[in-house]
């Protein structure tokens, strides 16, 4: 199923829901929400100030740091899950599959948001994904023309490769 943008704010009532009063006394369970709404709370189309990470953390009784404090890999996971800059997202809690670059955008945010809650554990995590994520040999089956091509200005033609002949 695919959702668009007046969807994605319709997912505020499934957020909400997640952290009803009724499963309030389960504490592992909103824990668990709270690590799989981690980038969806990020959501550029999400209201701010009704669904953000830390405030649903602190309405489910939960605080942010100690949640994070030692396990800073599943909130990570979740990011290098949205960092996908094309196509679709999976959102496994709602079945739904929305577009990414709302998602990706979503994911960079959370990103800031561990960096703040745990800096020493999560920026150097952060830092080598990145790293990870633009090392050369990813990028390897580059070749030369490929750059000489890219470093072109757009909308002029560029030389095509081939030996200017004379037509003389």
């Amino acid at each position: 199923m695919s959702a668009g943008a007046s969807s994605v704010n319709r997912l505020s009532i499934v957020i909400k829901a997640l952290f009803d009063q009724k499963l309030a006394d389960d504490k592992s369970y909103l824990e668990q929400c709270l690590r799989k709404v981690f980038v969806l709370c990020h959501h550029p189309q999400l209201p701010r100030h009704q669904l953000s990470w830390t405030d649903l953390s602190a309405r489910a009784g939960i605080d942010p740091g100690v949640l994070v404090d030692g396990q800073t890999d599943p909130f990570l996971e979740e990011i290098k899950e949205n960092l996908v800059p094309l196509g679709n997202v999976y959102l496994p809690i709602t079945s739904l599959r929305l577009q990414s670059k709302d998602f990706h955008q979503a994911a960079f945010t959370a990103c800031g948001t561990l960096a703040f809650i745990d800096p020493e554990k999560a920026i150097p995590l952060i830092v080598k994904e990145i790293e990870d994520r633009l090392s050369a040999e990813k990028y390897s089956w580059l070749t030369d023309s490929d750059i000489q091509i890219w470093k072109g200005t757009d909308g002029v033609l560029g030389h095509d490769g081939r030996p200017a002949t004379s037509s003389n």
